[in-house]
């Protein structure tokens, strides 16, 4: 309902408004950081243009405001990096959250300052983008950062292009999961329909085993990929990278793939799971060249390069890795712009992969190179540092043979929602030579728990899921538990931790972790030493 305001009125709202707005002007220059306004329509390469500074802008740049006002962001910004922040607007403005990057302000005498710059989009009530608002802030040096979005999960370039390529990548291993289940499935009934005769059981049983590994691999890289997990830099085998990297991506594709790995690979200090994500993208893009299946070579060498060889490269050693693919080709015109931001030829997808590839391999302080030839096919090669007198140390000798199975004594509390997950780890916990009981919940738990505690007959152990449903979780029952029983010897046990998490279970008072899914052998260990492990807060 619109509301008629009379003159008088109209006067003294504009009055308090225009209080309101000398109010805030004052507030704005009042505080340490720059802030800038700039208008939402860029100045073709070199940015949006100012349209107001506080007086922390001019504190640390040594202009005037209205040496500013006007002026390309590029005047403040530094200049090798405008293009890449461009990239950033047109995403800030569509998800409406703050993106940060670290980057030089230059000043009025041309010196450079390390600054972390923070944009926001500024909507109108009607949701129409006005303009962006930076602040900046000075920091204490070092190299500049890449641009990332403030919210969960990290750098946003490569959180868009992982997501992206998840529902590619997830589509081809649910081909090959069902494969494997149809194989435990068909298996098992084999071996069920025997009449007599406990080798030929032992040998579908055998099969089936094997099957359910190969499918506990597939939802393993799977959920690897889908956390995209901490950026840590060691040293990589990066052949083994991409041999992995290509039996995921391609798994159910109409793609077959060849591998070339050079003698004598050097090793190179990477973030694996950054390079796994680029290794990614440069396959999915070779199999999206050829929709109607093909050839894709992938390969991986040592190479020295001399001083100009490859541009933006210095001299010296690095390993290439290679994806040719024979697919449709890039025309010569739009090259040049494939690694811009949002570009794109697919009908699906949003162009962030090679994006997210050219930032991460930049990072690591390489080069992508492309070569393609329409109608013929595309390789991209992508450049990274090798360390060619450092050596990885060998994986230790696989085992032959099953280790036998440690067997135990006591009572062992098994909790987990699933009936039939509490079934079977119930018989084979009393196989082990354990007893066994269960609980469906984290409440039913504690309460089993409880009492026999006061019956002087309690748990030596506990199996502990972690996700439950109702109002306890997993460590909701563990620090009730804890607080009943300081000695309690509970392992966590579930599908969703991640390798390395054990340290982080253990300073929560568990004794053990066992990821799911497992088998008999991995239950045998891990019961038994949760049993014979120390308790340093007993």
């Amino acid at each position: 309902m619109n509301t008629i305001v009379p003159e008088s009125g109209l006067q003294q709202q504009v009055q308090h408004f225009g209080t309101v707005n000398r109010h805030l002007r004052v507030l704005v220059d009042q505080i340490a950081e720059g802030a800038l306004i700039v208008e939402r329509l860029p100045v073709a390469g070199q940015g949006p243009q100012i349209v107001f500074v506080n007086r922390g802008v001019c504190r640390l740049t040594g202009w005037r405001p209205e040496e500013l006002l006007g002026q390309p962001l590029a005047a403040v910004f530094d200049p090798a990096r405008v293009a890449e922040f461009l990239m950033l607007l047109p995403r800030v403005a569509q998800v409406g959250k703050a993106a940060v990057t670290r980057a030089q302000l230059v000043t009025a005498a041309g010196e450079t300052r390390p600054c972390r710059w923070t944009v926001s989009a500024v909507r109108d009530p009607d949701d129409r983008l006005l303009n962006f608002i930076i602040t900046v802030a000075e920091e204490g040096g070092g190299d500049a950062a890449p641009l990332r979005a403030e919210e969960p999960g990290g750098d946003f370039l490569h959180q868009m292009a992982r997501l992206e390529n998840l529902e590619v990548i997830a589509s081809g291993i649910a081909h090959d999961f069902r494969n494997q289940l149809t194989a435990v499935m068909l298996n098992i009934s084999n071996a069920g329909a025997q009449p007599h005769g406990a080798e030929a059981q032992r040998t579908f049983l055998e099969r089936a085993s094997g099957s359910a590994r190969q499918a506990k691999e597939l939802a393993d890289q799977l959920m690897e990929f889908a956390r995209g997990g901490t950026p840590v830099a060691g040293l990589a085998d990066l052949g083994n990278l991409l041999s992995e990297c290509a039996s995921l991506t391609l798994s159910g594709s109409n793609c077959r793939h060849q591998l070339e790995i050079g003698p004598g690979l050097w090793p190179a200090r990477i973030d694996t799971t950054r390079i796994k994500q680029v290794i990614h993208n440069l396959l999915i893009n070779a199999s999206q060249a050829m929709p109607d299946g093909g050839h894709i070579q992938a390969s991986a060498r040592n190479v020295v390069l001399d001083a100009g060889e490859v541009p933006g490269l210095p001299p010296g050693a690095y390993v290439a890795l290679s994806v040719h693919d024979r697919g449709t080709g890039i025309p010569a015109e739009v090259l040049p712009d494939i690694f811009k931001r949002n570009f794109t030829t697919k009908q699906k997808g949003n162009g962030l992969g090679l994006a997210s590839s050219w930032h991460i391999v930049r990072g690591h302080h390489g080069w992508i190179t492309v070569h393609s030839t329409p109608g013929m096919g595309t390789e991209f090669t992508v450049y990274l540092p090798a360390c060619p007198a450092e050596t990885i140390e060998a994986p230790p000798p696989p085992m032959y043979g099953d280790p036998p199975l440690a067997g135990g004594f006591g009572r062992v509390l098994i909790v987990d929602d699933q009936q039939v997950v509490r079934a079977a780890v119930r018989a084979s916990v009393e196989a082990l030579g354990y007893e066994a009981d269960e609980a469906a919940s984290g409440e039913e738990a504690v309460d089993r728990y409880r009492r026999r505690f006061h019956e002087e007959r309690p748990f030596q152990l506990v199996l502990m899921d972690l996700t439950l449903p109702g109002g306890h979780s997993g460590d909701d029952a563990l620090r009730e538990i804890l607080r009943l029983d300081p000695s309690a010897r509970v392992i966590a046990s579930s599908g969703a931790i991640e390798s390395g998490a054990e340290a982080d279970l253990m300073r929560l008072g568990y004794v053990g972790a066992l990821p799911k899914p497992f088998d008999l052998q991995k239950l045998s260990r891990t019961l038994a030493g949760a049993m014979a492990a120390e308790l340093p807060r007993a």
